[in-house]
């Protein structure tokens, strides 16, 4: 079992990084969210936290894309 994090996508906002987050566990992937520095000196300025990075192991990456491709597609 490998410890590699990868990113998956970007959400807007915390909000949707938890319900993602949460889909994506339920459905067998280990997800979890940062801010990383997408939001980088503009925290003061972002609602909700701002940009919010989804996070998965490398090894759940192929899994994990289609789940986020059956959501989006």
């Amino acid at each position: 079992m490998s410890d590699d994090v990868v990113k998956l996508t970007e959400v807007p906002s915390e909000a949707e990084a938890v319900e993602l987050c949460g889909y994506l566990n339920a459905n067998g992937v280990r997800a979890s969210f940062d801010k990383g520095d997408v939001n980088a000196g503009l925290a003061w300025a972002t609602p909700l936290g701002g940009a919010q990075e989804i996070l998965v192991h490398a090894e759940d990456l192929e899994l994990a894309t289609e789940l986020l491709a059956g959501l989006t597609g």
